[in-house]
């Protein structure tokens, strides 16, 4: 292939990788996995003084940036509030309040940063003195659409990232594992530059988009230095800054070929691994439980990603048909190493996989689930197609042995062209004829086509929070009650966090009506004891609103329905609650 050819392949294959940078920014507002558990005052309740403070309880260490707590009175104004803090290692927000607050309802509207650098938000209500109108349902819509420019614009910035480190961290360890002379090569020296192009704009605009994105501001705000003053705080910023620093000394190796060339594979590790785990750190890999395995798993599984799809990106842009014992060499290496980066990826990608989902139900039921099963989807297409090219590669370049492996040099000793030709004597007798390698070069092509599908839902997954804390299915029972009576004990969404329970009475298909309900929630540590009075709804029908469970796991639902004076049974429930 002349350099020509060589242009026109790197053209493409560019303007596919911006076209999937600017695609996965448009997919709805990213949601993280932090939960608000308790929210004190609570949702409802009506006071007879102000409570001096507004505390929101989370099930995970939370972040607080400028805005992180917004009051509004009921004619909608802004009540002026004290300095907002954390107490229970970043769990519970606390915002002071004024001690005079007037009659009416007030709506609270929270935005925090979740431990995986995600921003969550929601409102509350709460009353002095008595209930009156309320500005909670506009402030929550216009909450909704607040920071929403910035949210999107993320998106593109951290697909543009996982763009720029595949090219650059795949392209490294091409040239340093598989093919040492391109190393040389000014092709090669091309797409290692634009993916530390991508990358260091993506960490740039990241940076800079994050204050917006966080505090719930418009676009406007970006270059606010009240903004981005504390996000060089958070794990967010730091670790984006140590990104930085890590591509700056990478592109001392990427500029300077001569060292580039003496890079070596430690050299490449020192490069790649540390750049893998700053993307790492500040995703899903970095919060939740068995952090200390799904990090290096997580590394581990970009490094393979970049070292299969980068690879492919060089295989589509350097391979040519010519009379040659390069491919001799270099296409049965680009196998085992390919087939090697797959192993590494499907077995970091299963426990992954496994860590975020948890049960095979929210696999079809949340979009997390949905979204890996395309990935996963796209990534079997993937290994079909490059088993194909592995049975060609093994069809027509077997694997040879040392005495017969070339030196590799550049065509006419020109490096700016990215050509090789083996030089090595006798290269016209090694038994390898013309072949035409067309085929090869159109099923790497379309594999590569399949990884930018692959690399798109992989951001997306990123935004998008784990099944396993969005798959909370409606649990319903059924216990006998007493003789001859029934009982269908309904909650939901069964989730740590406020509940809702249903229960309803039938004996011999007819609803009927017990003296009274009651139910006892137990902890299965027995640490928490949450005792709730059911209300009728309708005959047989009863209902709890407002079950505040604080932890995940089984919890003993003792139910106790009375029949007469003296009559009474209490049913067991154990409820999984997630």
């Amino acid at each position: 292939m002349n350099s020509g050819k060589s242009r026109r392949w790197l053209r493409i294959l560019v303007l596919g990788w911006i076209s999937l940078a600017l695609t996965i920014g448009w997919p709805a507002v990213a949601s993280a996995h932090a939960t608000l558990l308790e929210a004190l005052p609570g949702e409802g309740t009506v006071l007879a003084d102000s409570p001096g403070e507004m505390l929101l309880r989370y099930d995970e260490a939370v972040g607080i940036s400028s805005g992180a707590v917004k009051v509004l009175a009921p004619d909608g104004s802004r009540v002026e509030l004290g300095e907002i803090t954390t107490r229970d290692e970043g769990r519970v927000v606390v915002a002071p309040l004024p001690l005079t607050l007037g009659t009416g309802t007030y709506t609270v509207l929270w935005r925090v940063l979740s431990e995986d650098t995600h921003s969550i938000f929601g409102a509350t209500t709460f009353s002095v003195g008595e209930v009156s109108a309320t500005a909670a349902s506009d402030a929550a819509s216009a909450q909704e659409s607040e920071g929403v420019g910035a949210a999107r614009l993320l998106d593109i910035a951290r697909g543009t990232l996982f763009v720029g480190l595949i090219l650059l961290l795949g392209g490294l360890m091409f040239v340093t594992i598989l093919w040492r002379e391109g190393r040389r090569s000014h092709v090669v020296h091309r797409i290692l530059v634009f993916g530390w192009v991508l990358a260091v704009t993506a960490t740039v605009a990241g940076l800079l988009l994050q204050g917006p994105f966080t505090a719930g501001t418009p676009l406007s705000t970006v270059f606010d230095t009240s903004l981005f003053g504390p996000v060089l705080g958070t794990r967010f910023g730091v670790v984006s800054i140590v990104r930085l620093a890590l591509l700056a000394l990478t592109l001392v190796l990427v500029v300077r070929r001569v060292r580039l060339v003496r890079l070596g594979i430690f050299g490449a590790v020192v490069a790649v691994v540390p750049l893998s785990l700053t993307v790492s750190a500040v995703g899903h890999a970095g919060a939740g439980e068995l952090v200390d395995l799904a990090l290096p798993a997580d590394v581990l599984h970009l490094i393979a990603a970049s070292a299969w799809l980068g690879g492919l990106v060089m295989m589509v842009v350097l391979l040519r048909p010519s009379e040659t014992s390069t491919l001799t060499v270099l296409l049965p290496n680009w196998s085992r190493y390919a087939a090697v980066s797959i192993l590494v990826l499907v077995v970091s990608g299963s426990f992954t996989a496994w860590r975020q989902v948890r049960e095979l139900g929210a696999l079809t039921s949340t979009e997390y689930g949905k979204l890996l099963l395309i990935k996963l989807a796209l990534v079997v297409a993937m290994v079909l197609l490059g088993a194909g090219a592995r049975w060609w590669i093994r069809h027509h370049y077997p694997i040879r042995s040392a005495e017969t492996v070339p030196e590799y040099a550049m065509v006419g000793g020109n490096a700016a062209t990215g050509d090789l030709e083996a030089s090595t004597p006798g290269d016209h007798d090694t038994g390898v004829g013309r072949i035409d390698i067309r085929p090869l070069r159109w099923r790497i092509a379309l594999e590569s086509g399949v990884s930018l599908l692959v690399v798109a839902i992989t951001a997306v997954l990123v935004a998008t929070t784990p099944a396993k804390d969005t798959y909370f299915p409606v649990f319903e029972q059924t216990g006998p009650a007493s003789d001859g009576i029934s009982v269908v004990v309904g909650v939901n969404p069964a989730r740590t966090g406020v509940n809702s329970m249903s229960l309803v009475y039938s004996e011999a298909g007819a609803t009927v009506d017990p003296v009274r309900v009651g139910a006892r929630w137990t902890s299965e540590s027995g640490e928490y004891l949450v005792p709730v009075e059911a209300a009728a709804t309708s005959p047989g029908h009863y209902e709890v609103a407002g079950v505040t469970l604080p932890v995940p796991g089984l919890w003993q639902l003792a139910v106790t329905t009375q029949t007469s004076d003296i009559d009474a049974t209490t049913t067991l429930f154990t409820v999984r609650i997630r």
